[in-house]
């Protein structure tokens, strides 16, 4: 079995990061565990409150 290690990094518009964390939690992350793929992490980043 091969395995696919993906990074994932987005840098927002002012003010939206609350907007798409909930869409994250609601839609992405559901989809996701649907298709059996194991998040490792995600969330804000910790150095730039834009990504």
């Amino acid at each position: 079995m091969k395995h696919l290690v993906e990074f994932r990094s987005y840098t927002l518009k002012p003010a939206s990061l609350d907007k798409f964390h909930q869409l994250v939690m609601e839609q992405s992350m559901p989809m996701l565990k649907r298709w059996n793929m194991d998040v490792l992490a995600y969330g804000p980043s910790l150095h730039n409150e834009k990504s």
